[in-house]
């Protein structure tokens, strides 16, 4: 596989999963969301930053968007190794009841082991396999999943977590298969910033 083509794939099938958001707005805490997600500096050498843009596909279009709940305060970081791969999200959202979003996000997840769609020409098909992981915050979810976007395939960890009024969703996708041990790492420091 090219690393053009890894590159390319990377970005796509990362941001099947997460809907991709950047903004702050009026909430509970006194400290911006945009200073609670991971930082470049966390990751160590070999990691950059990029934006990324979408909003999901299939049965897992918004998933962080939760209908009948409203969606507060949002941030993501987006970064990528040098190498293209790994990758890894984070986003972190407040809602008008986190209990509840988090409720109707897991619930949607659970519900969408088989999630394809189109994507910017694109056919992919996924799927999603609930797997053990430590309990994070509150209440959480970790799902493994597997994207085929064109002719490369994409692994993932997700976990989803509620930690008091926030909801934090870290994803990692690799090629041939995601660290476990790293995709831990990144959801300890990213779990232990979030002070909302």
């Amino acid at each position: 596989m090219s690393r053009l083509a890894l590159r390319m794939t990377s970005l796509v099938a990362s941001t099947l999963l997460v809907s991709a958001a950047f903004s702050v707005g009026a909430g509970a805490s006194n400290t911006p969301l945009t200073k609670q997600v991971l930082s470049l500096s966390q990751l160590g050498t070999g990691w950059f930053a990029e934006s990324n843009s979408n909003t999901g596909v299939g049965c897992l279009h918004d998933l962080l968007e939760p209908s009948g709940v409203s969606q507060t305060r949002v941030a993501e970081v987006y970064f990528v190794h040098t190498s293209d791969v790994p990758f890894v999200d984070e986003k972190i959202a407040t809602y008008s009841n986190a209990k509840t979003a988090f409720k109707k996000i897991a619930a949607t997840i659970a519900g969408c082991p088989n999630p394809s769609g189109p994507y910017k020409g694109f056919t992919s098909n996924g799927t999603v396999t609930k797997f053990s992981f430590p309990t994070q915050g509150n209440q959480s979810v970790a799902y493994q999943m597997i994207f085929k976007t064109g002719d490369v395939t994409i692994y993932y960890d997700y976990l989803i977590a509620r930690k008091n009024k926030v909801i934090v969703a870290v994803l990692e996708g690799s090629f041939p298969a995601v660290s476990t041990t790293q995709f831990t790492g990144f959801v300890h420091l990213a779990m232990a910033k979030v002070k909302s």
